[in-house]
């Protein structure tokens, strides 16, 4: 974030700058972020397959 903000201050980056920087410092491939999070109104849908008990 630190890069991110440093790269971008005063400036008018858009989503995909954002998505290069953090794919530049994690090291990781994030297209699938952008894809589905960024151009699509999807959302994570979160839920309990089974609760074991003690």
């Amino acid at each position: 974030m630190l890069k991110y903000h440093d790269t971008w201050k005063m400036k008018h980056p858009t989503a995909l700058d954002f998505l290069n920087i953090m794919e530049q410092e994690s090291g990781m491939i994030l297209d699938w972020y952008y894809e589905y999070f960024v151009q699509t109104t999807k959302t994570i849908d979160y839920g309990i397959e089974s609760v074991v008990g003690d």
